[in-house]
């Protein structure tokens, strides 16, 4: 939920806007009456003026070609939209309407005048205004520029839209509107006759550029086809390929047998290594080798065990009968060693058999593996061969189903021809209207005005939202970020005239003038109130003709009824104090004199009793009037002054031109900016205002002078306030003086 200051803020700006638009039908009301009334009389003129327009209509259906009667989903399909959208854009084509103008010669002299054209206000209008810019094309151009603007023109006076009660069908009405009734009813039938045509013929030419497309693409796929099948005989030739059975069967049988053979090879090694590695454990001569399996299954080896074991069983026997060294035993020992030096002999030679065999299956297994090694590479690189071999083939079979497909298809479409779209028809013709219509002088009276005072309105807010002036209490507050002290009114008669507005004070202190003078007084004490004794005043402006001097005089009248006061002419280049208030025999001592000590504060200062007020006038001239305000002499003046007085004024320079308004801004209390009213630009009042702040002198608020309440009365509020007040009292305020 928004807070308090947002709704308040909202509000705010809401009444802004609308006291903007009040400000500006105020303001301009008499210009913005003039512009309505002449644009409607102008619309009722030009509309009185136009032919009566005459409606033809004919009505169509239009659907897919395959809307068939039970094709329930296309009737709520998303696409019927699409497809009923493309439609309306064909009928409302230049090529259309150039066919239909060329059909029945609409762009012949006299055929498709411009009281044929629409009659509604809204193309009126349009139509008006454009031809303020548009240069009418004459009849001698040629036939074609001819033709394409009166299509242009015809598209204006034709409209397309479903029935009213039809929201739903396949049914669309073609409207035209012309001055004749007999050309109105041609032009609708020919448009419906003309769509039906170029659909039709469109089919036509897009059969025939289907066709043209198939042709075209058929001889690039069969060239690709015909490509392929080469890239792949290219391959079989280069890499010998005859069959794809046979290779790879050769190389499994191979393969297998390969395999074999290397396990073979491999599980005797293995038998060999580890037979040899026995008898690398065996330390030489160490007769337990002889015990080893191997050795001792061997042939050799075992007829010598056999042989020894003979003779040791022999020298068994015969020790039990003879000596050791009986001859037989000696001979039969003889033979044990015998055998035993050729054990050991054939011992060492099977041990180097084994050694050799073991070697031997080493070299066999390794030239088994090699062999095995390049019939799996040589399989590898059939697999590989064969990876090709199926993607060139697989692309040539692909490519010749492509071909085979669009083949089909021109085939086809070459004997089936254009297909006719039959849900394209005339439901109901277009017929001759009997009466015409005319656009209501009231409506078009109404539209004019409400164009208009948009129009008006706009473009006064547009002057008063760009307007870099002061005009109101508004802009002081949002465009210079001031408080506004108060409005001072422009008297009738010459605002030239010297002592217009003090003579409107003295002379009518009732009027909303002197109202406003005591406003403002209030408004500054009000502002002034934290001021502890008295009151230093500087009145400034940006420019020497808003009144500044005419301010500050009055201001020290109306604030002279209630204390003392002293107005001081602080402007020693240009005084203006002595011209408004017609002192031709004022005395010729002033401000410059005093400070230069020439002068008593006494000699001066001259009393005006009708004001009620003393006034210290500028002096004799002088060369360096900035010097003189800046010196010490007249901040000991200013303090004098203090003590003697309850109010001091000062009327300053202009701030634009010189700096003297900003030193005499040190010297006193409070700053009032006068500005004249719808004057001087924005960016001129804030870089003086700018330039006091970064001094640290204190603007109290803006001044706004010189306001026409009779012409600006769209500031009305302000004005009933001073009128309520000026006539508050038992006698009513005099008139205003005349110059």
């Amino acid at each position: 939920m928004a807070s308090q200051p947002e709704l308040y803020d909202e509000l705010v700006d809401y009444r802004y806007y609308l006291e903007l638009v009040r400000t500006v039908l105020l303001k301009y009301y008499k210009l913005i009456t003039l512009f309505c009334a002449v644009s409607i009389i102008t619309s009722v003129i030009y509309v009185q003026s136009q032919a009566p327009a005459y409606i033809s209509t004919v009505t169509m259906h239009i659907a897919p070609s395959n809307a068939g009667m039970f094709n329930f989903e296309q009737w709520w399909s998303s696409d019927d939209d699409k497809f009923e959208d493309t439609q309306v854009g064909i009928l409302q084509s230049k090529k259309l309407n150039r066919r239909v103008v060329q059909k029945i010669s609409l762009h012949e002299a006299g055929k498709l005048t411009p009281a044929s054209f629409d009659a509604g206000i809204a193309n009126s209008l349009k139509r008006w205004f454009a031809g303020l810019t548009e240069t009418r094309v004459p009849i001698t151009q040629p036939d074609a520029e001819r033709i394409s603007s009166t299509a242009n023109e015809l598209a204006s006076l034709t409209s397309i839209a479903k029935p009213q009660d039809r929201e739903y069908s396949n049914l669309l009405n073609i409207t035209v509107k012309m001055a004749d009734p007999q050309l109105a009813a041609l032009t609708a039938n020919t448009i419906a006759d003309e769509y039906i045509a170029t659909v039709f013929e469109n089919e036509v030419e897009t059969a025939r550029k289907n066709q043209q497309f198939l042709s075209g693409r058929l001889t690039f796929l069969r060239q690709e086809w015909k490509e392929a099948e080469s890239r792949l005989q290219s391959y079989r030739e280069a890499e010998n390929i005859v069959t794809r059975s046979s290779g790879e069967n050769e190389v499994d049988e191979e393969l297998s047998s390969l395999s074999n053979r290397y396990f073979s090879a491999r599980e005797n090694r293995l038998r060999q290594e580890n037979l040899h590695q026995q008898l690398k454990d065996i330390r030489p001569g160490n007769r337990s080798a002889e015990k080893l399996q191997a050795i001792s299954n061997h042939p050799s080896i075992s007829t010598i065990q056999s042989t020894l074991f003979t003779l040791n069983q022999r020298k068994q026997e015969l020790s039990k009968r003879y000596g050791s060294r009986h001859n037989q035993m000696i001979a039969l020992e003889s033979e044990i060693n015998s055998a035993n030096r050729d054990l050991q002999v054939r011992v060492a030679d099977v041990v180097a058999g084994i050694s050799n065999e073991y070697e031997l299956a080493v070299k066999i297994e390794r030239a088994a593996e090699e062999t095995l090694n390049s019939v799996r590479d040589r399989k590898q690189q059939l697999g590989r061969k064969e990876f090709q071999l199926n993607d060139l083939e697989q692309d040539v079979v692909t490519k010749r189903e492509v071909y085979s497909i669009f083949l089909v298809r021109l085939n086809e479409d070459g004997a089936s021809g254009p297909v006719r779209n039959d849900n394209l028809w005339v439901a109901d013709p277009a017929l001759v209207p009997v009466a015409g219509q005319r656009t209501s002088l009231s409506k078009a009276a109404m539209i004019a005005l409400i164009l208009s005072l948009g129009a008006s309105i706009s473009l006064g807010l547009v002057f008063e939202l760009t307007s870099n002036t002061i005009t109101s209490g508004e802009d002081v507050e949002k465009k210079l970020g001031m408080p506004l002290l108060g409005y001072l009114p422009m008297l009738a008669g010459d605002i030239e005239q010297p002592g217009l507005t003090f003579n409107e004070y003295i002379h009518n202190p009732e009027s909303r003038f002197s109202e406003a003078l005591r406003t403002l007084r209030t408004s500054i004490n009000l502002s002034t109130l934290n001021n502890d004794g008295v009151q230093r005043l500087l009145v400034t402006s940006s420019q020497s003709s808003e009144g500044k001097t005419s301010v500050a005089l009055t201001l020290a009248s109306v604030m002279g009824q209630t204390s003392k006061v002293l107005l001081i002419d602080g402007d020693l280049r240009r005084p203006s104090l002595e011209r408004i208030l017609n002192e031709d025999h004022h005395k010729s001592r002033g401000l410059s004199d005093v400070i230069a000590q020439s002068s008593t504060i006494e000699e001066a200062i001259c009393r005006r009793d009708d004001a009620q007020i003393d006034i210290m006038f500028s002096g004799s001239s002088t060369l360096r009037p900035l010097e003189l305000l800046s010196s010490r002499q007249f901040a000991v003046l200013m303090d004098e002054l203090g003590k003697r007085y309850d109010a001091i004024i000062i009327d300053s320079p202009p701030c634009v031109a010189v700096s003297d308004a900003y030193v005499l801004s040190t010297h006193v209390d409070s700053v009032v900016y006068v500005t004249k009213y719808d004057q001087v630009a924005v960016p001129t009042i804030r870089t003086c205002i700018h330039r006091f702040t970064t001094i640290n002198a204190s603007i109290i608020g803006v001044v706004v002078n010189q306001i026409d309440f009779e012409a600006a009365h769209y500031y009305g509020k302000y004005q009933d306030y001073y009128d309520y007040q000026g006539t508050s009292e038992q006698n009513p305020a005099p008139e205003p003086a005349k110059a």
